[in-house]
């Protein structure tokens, strides 16, 4: 709730403003037909207790899967004003299961950013992020706290960006992060994050054709408090600390295709309990095709997790195989979009993520491999 007065405060203070000077607004509304595996990502195989025994089940029974229809609705807005630029964005989706009602959801996206540029190569950026996921369930793929899938997200970023040349563009700034999730019967989680962030990016041409290197480093300090609803005391408190640096080449193979490739690394800190610090190490490879009529957009991701403390599996360990949590994540996605006509678009999606992980201990849901495909179709039109 205090989120939501946050943000219809700096609503009410922008509104002004975007109605005057040079006002745009686009609107745009799409629906997508498609089929979910395993929306909860569950693993392949738990043991159930059932009539108080307990027998494994394997994901014929464990894997909730359905059609879907989605629907999302789209408003953006912008305005220029002597050296300033506001701009703002709402969209409001709803996500119907045809074979678990009970598991639709609806979320909303909105965000709006401020522009004041002192000079051609010197600007202050100022960005408001605000997601609210009305769902319910546990998030079993962040499972070191309890996190239910249902929350609310405030993200502000406030910087500064600049030109070291012609064809750089670098950036500072302080972000902040308030999440706030959906209470369970007996306990409220939310976080704090705070921290900083530089990134740069530098492009040159060769053949007429724009190739850009970039480096980006990052600190945030996490602070997480668990709550008992009954009594409104904080009975738990996290710490985590996290140290981010990423880099990426991005090559144009011709007019229409783009090729990136890049590594990020992240290393957790966990100041609290010592347990649930971690390294993770995620190249990625994206593929870009940018025509008159048609976009397609294609990543894959491979992240490579090892906690330090927290114990994956003990038994049976090979000589090349840690005892440590050990996380493996192969993440693809592609989406694509065909103009039909000046406002009507088709749109397609494929996602495809899996967890491996080294704990195979049937009696636990929390740190075990999982797999999901979603793929879907639609259209979209823009009045």
């Amino acid at each position: 709730m205090k989120q939501i007065k946050i943000l219809i405060f700096i609503i009410i203070i922008a509104f002004p403003k975007l109605m005057q000077g040079q006002f745009t607004q686009k609107y745009s509304l799409s629906t997508t037909t498609g089929y979910a595996s395993n929306i909860f990502k569950s693993p392949d195989s738990l043991a159930v207790k059932i009539d108080s025994i307990k027998e494994v089940q394997y994901k014929n029974d464990l894997w909730d899967n359905s059609a879907y229809q989605g629907f999302i609705a789209s408003v953006k807005i912008s305005n220029k004003w002597g050296k300033q630029e506001l701009s703002g964005k709402i969209e409001p989706e709803l996500n119907y299961y045809y074979a678990l009602p009970k598991k639709s959801y609806f979320n909303l996206r909105s965000f709006l950013n401020y522009k004041y540029n002192f000079k051609k190569k010197f600007r202050f950026e100022s960005n408001l992020n605000y997601y609210y996921i009305n769902r319910n369930g546990t998030n079993f793929d962040d499972v070191e706290l309890p996190t239910p899938l249902g929350y609310q997200l405030l993200e502000v970023n406030n910087g500064l960006h600049w030109r070291f040349s012609k064809q750089n563009r670098s950036s500072f700034a302080v972000v902040f992060e308030n999440k706030n999730y959906a209470p369970s019967i007996k306990t409220h989680l939310l976080y704090n994050n705070i921290g900083a962030e530089f990134e740069t990016k530098q492009s040159f041409y060769n053949n007429d054709l724009q190739n850009t290197i970039g480096f980006r480093i990052g600190y945030y300090n996490r602070f997480y408090e668990i709550t008992e609803n009954k009594n409104n005391i904080i009975t738990a408190k996290r710490d985590w600390r996290y140290i981010e640096a990423g880099v990426f080449y991005s090559y144009p193979i011709s007019k229409i295709i783009k090729l990136t490739a890049g590594i990020d690394y992240q290393k957790r800190i966990d100041k609290t309990l010592t347990l649930d610090g971690y390294k993770m190490f995620n190249p990625m490879l994206a593929l870009e095709f940018e025509g008159e009529r048609y976009s397609i957009k294609s990543k894959f991701n491979y992240k490579d997790r090892l906690y330090s403390n927290r114990m994956g599996n003990v038994e049976n360990v090979g000589d090349n195989e840690t005892p440590m949590m050990h996380y493996k994540y192969y993440l693809f996605a592609t989406k694509g979009a065909f103009q039909l006509t000046k406002k009507l678009y088709f749109i397609a999606n494929i996602d495809f993520d899996i967890r491996e992980t080294n704990k195979e201990n049937v009696n636990s849901r929390s740190f075990r491999g999982y797999k999901i495909f979603d793929v879907g179709m639609g259209l979209k039109y823009d009045f």
